[in-house]
């Protein structure tokens, strides 16, 4: 263990700042609203920091270093393809424009007026099961790394008796996520995450600074050059990228499409915004904070990949011996997946100077925390507000009180903490960890998205394949994590024993297809299931919009169920023609979402601003890519434009680094004083109609029972799969 008495001081600096951020707001969370929402007082520096740093967690640094060290600066590069996503589902209304039109509060509200209440509770539980599973699999990850980062031993002994690191690092670092979320919920969240957002930001800095100075460019290309035909980490027509690539992020660019508002998992931050113009704002500053995290994450596994395969030319010789045996005993103990996650974080604690050894540890652990508190903040709270109130009032029950209230949701964040304690403990995960978030979100995504577009935009779609829809996805989504989990000891065994010959025509048809479409890997090993998750997800799409459809048209020809009338989704005849027209609806919706009255010189500086570096990149995707597939650039070109974009990126990180975090505690200060002094509304809790934030609407015409989304309905989906 390399760590002096600094780095476990530094190491210690997140429990400092959150127990001193939970000292400091006790009291000021008082009501239901408070405990979900944080009374709706965020500015856009507060959400843009808090919610990025949700959004990054420990599990999410390590998935992306594991990725961009298998895929290198390809996978960057096939990621660009989805940079305007997000920027033509706004420009285009996709979904947003006429689920705002309903005027529901919540999407657990919209299935209810579409189809019915049954369905509302039924895709409230799989949405909340989905996301719990999703999640569980994040304290595995942190205890793992905290172990071979600070080469902890696997097993001690207290009074004789052994003692298991692993299973008690779980339960202890959950259990104290748990105890920053419990007393004051949404309040606390939002103030940790931020404080620790800003410490994050000093860190990735720095982490950048030392890369840059450290790692010689010239001789960094040199070794990347080496890499064998076909396993290019710079070139991407020239890589498969370990299933990161071409088709990989193709299908996250239907995904964003197709899922738009399906996932859940950070709604107290969707809430939180002052104003509706606010939230959106946050979404916009948000690529800025992109760039800085994106850029650490790329630029860090490609320096220890090189690093790893030709230490002598960095002057890390020794380092790299000791990694290699390091990474041997864990492919022993826990596996080759295991292995592939740890191999970047266990470089780093061998190559990292003392001081930032502390920092960087420092850093994933208040990840570890931001992330663990929100989604447990998040499912906790969904259960209640979309299962629970909603079942209740079903039954005709009264309205619990705000205290009960609140206590229903801190015992839901508990049930979410033991499951997920148990569930990494129980759980051997078989792929990368991408590729896990991307298939268990389908469980209820794969399903929801033919239930939202369909339900929004299509007349003919019933209750009955809303259902169908709903049940086909998590029944293709969940056969394929249980044939990953059954492939290695128990399905590929027994095909070799029992039908050897329906095992070699397997074999010969997805190689055959492996080969015919490059990219696809599609390849028959008994160490993990020959189909990667993205491509399971993706199927599982495909069987959901095919159950909508087909039982939609048998319920029409067979039962012959009315077609619905869409317009009864609107609350009144103004709102059912804008959203209904076909002809006008592109003006007002440009209208609604480029800079209007509410934007003052400088956001409109920041809008148009992020707008041309986002669509600056995609033409430099789309030329690149052409010209790569034509032959027309060498490794040089590629390496050239990597140079120069990073260059780039770390001078924006550095200026956005500074410039969000002093306005964030100017947010943070206004948010302080209005928690102190704001009067409560104790109807405000997610079980009565309540009146929207914006003044230029009326309020909606059916009850509510959730409050989220409420300041955030101008927010710009995220155009990526299940975040961590």
């Amino acid at each position: 263990m390399r760590f002096t008495l600094i780095d476990w001081l530094l190491l210690c600096a997140p429990l400092l700042i959150s127990v001193a951020a939970v000292w400091k707001i006790r009291g000021m969370s008082r009501s239901v609203t408070d405990f979900l929402a944080a009374d709706r007082c965020a500015g856009r520096y507060l959400l843009c920091v808090g919610d990025g740093m949700a959004g990054l967690g420990l599990i999410t640094i390590v998935a992306a270093f594991e990725m961009f060290y298998n895929a290198g600066f390809t996978a960057a590069w096939w990621s660009l393809m989805t940079s305007p996503a997000s920027l033509i589902i706004a420009l285009s209304g996709w979904v947003v424009y006429r689920f705002r039109k309903t005027r529901s509060l919540t999407l657990a509200q919209f299935f209810e007026t579409r189809y019915s209440r049954r369905f509302r509770v039924f895709a409230g539980i799989l949405a909340w099961l989905a996301g719990i599973i999703n999640f569980a699999i994040f304290p595995s990850v942190g205890a793992r790394f905290f172990i071979e980062y600070l080469g902890l031993p696997h097993v001690f002994f207290i009074a004789g008796l052994p003692i298991d690191t692993y299973t008690l690092l779980i339960v202890s670092l959950v259990g104290l996520a748990l105890s920053l979320v419990f007393s004051a919920g949404q309040v606390a969240v939002m103030v940790v995450d931020f404080l620790l957002g800003v410490l994050t930001f000093g860190v990735l800095i720095a982490l950048l600074v030392l890369f840059a100075w450290k790692m010689d460019w010239h001789d960094m290309m040199g070794v990347l050059q080496t890499a064998p035909p076909g396993q290019s980490l710079v070139v991407p027509t020239d890589s498969g990228g370990h299933g990161f690539n071409m088709w990989f992020f193709l299908i996250n660019l239907l995904m964003a499409f197709y899922t738009t508002m399906a996932w859940q998992g950070s709604q107290g931050f969707d809430a939180a915004a002052r104003t509706p113009h606010e939230a959106r704002m946050a979404g916009i500053l948000a690529e800025w904070r992109k760039v800085l995290i994106g850029t650490v994450m790329t630029l860090i596994p490609v320096a220890v990949w090189a690093m790893l395969h030709s230490p002598g030319v960095f002057g890390f010789t020794d380092s790299a011996v000791v990694v290699t045996q390091q990474l041997e005993t864990i492919r022993d103990v826990s596996g080759p997946a295991i292995q592939t996650q740890m191999t970047v974080p266990v470089a780093l604690s061998h190559i990292l100077p003392i001081g930032m050894l502390g920092a960087f540890a420092a850093m994933m652990l208040g990840a570890f925390l931001t992330t663990h508190n929100t989604y447990m903040h998040s499912w906790g709270s969904i259960f209640v507000q979309d299962v629970v109130l909603p079942i209740r009032r079903g039954f005709g029950l009264p309205d619990v009180s705000p205290t009960r209230h609140i206590w229903y949701l801190r015992i839901s964040i508990v049930a979410v903490a033991v499951f997920i304690c148990a569930f990494s403990l129980l759980f051997t995960q078989r792929d990368f960890i991408r590729m896990f978030q991307v298939l268990t979100g389908s469980v209820y995504m794969a399903g929801a998205g033919a239930v939202i577009i369909g339900g929004l935009y299509w007349r003919g779609g019933t209750t009955r394949a809303a259902w169908a829809a709903l049940l086909t996805g998590a029944l293709f989504a969940g056969a394929g994590l249980a044939a990953q989990q059954v492939w290695p000891a128990h399905l590929y065994p027994y095909l070799q024993l029992n039908t050897p010959s329906a095992l070699a025509a397997v074999t010969l048809t997805l190689n055959g297809l492996s080969d015919l479409l490059p990219g696809i890997n599609w390849h028959v090993k008994q160490d993990r299931f020959p189909i990667d998750s993205i491509w399971l997800s993706f199927f599982s799409m495909v069987a959901s919009v095919i159950a909508y459809v087909g039982v939609s048209w048998m319920d029409r020809m067979i039962a012959r169920t009315p077609r619905f009338d869409l317009s009864k989704l609107y609350g009144d005849q103004a709102d059912r023609d804008a959203a209904m027209a076909v002809g006008s609806t592109l003006r007002s919706r440009l209208a609604t979402i480029l800079p209007n009255s509410e934007f003052t010189p400088g956001d409109r500086a920041i809008y148009w601003t992020q707008l041309a570096w986002s669509l600056g990149l995609f033409v430099i995707f789309v030329v690149g890519t052409a010209l790569g597939a034509l032959g027309l650039l060498e490794f040089e070109h590629w390496a050239t434009f990597w140079h120069w974009k990073i260059g780039v990126s770390i001078i924006l990180a550095i200026a956005t680094g500074v410039w969000f975090s002093v306005a964030g505690f100017c947010d943070l200060g206004y948010m302080f004083r209005t928690l102190r002094v704001a009067n409560r509304d104790s109807t405000d809790n997610g079980q009565h109609r309540v009146v929207p934030v914006s003044t230029d609407e009326p309020a909606p015409a059916n009850d509510s029972v959730d409050i989220r989304l409420l300041a955030s309905s101008s927010k710009t989906p995220e155009a990526s799969p299940p975040r961590g």
